[in-house]
């Protein structure tokens, strides 16, 4: 079964979700510092459950993309030994 998964499509599916979701976690947290700043508060990176949300799957993303790409290289490694045997 695993011989019919790609995965570096996979992974780069979680790179690009990665990269779009620093990206928004960053912008999220200038913003509202920058709204907090007007009104004389603080924001925090974590003040909210949908920032807390977009870094969660943030890390979870990355996690995958190290995964995939591990398995990638696992499979491309046993097709080798396969074809030199």
């Amino acid at each position: 079964m695993t011989k019919n998964i790609r995965w570096g499509i996979i992974g780069g599916a979680c790179v690009i979700l990665v990269f779009y979701l620093t990206v928004a976690f960053i912008a999220a947290w200038m913003i509202l510092d920058k709204i907090a700043a007007q009104t004389s508060h603080s924001a925090s990176a974590f003040g909210t459950w949908w920032q807390v949300t977009i870094f969660v799957l943030d890390i979870v993303f990355a996690l995958g993309a190290v995964a995939c790409y591990a398995l990638m290289i696992v499979k491309i490694k046993r097709r080798t030994a396969n074809e030199t045997a």
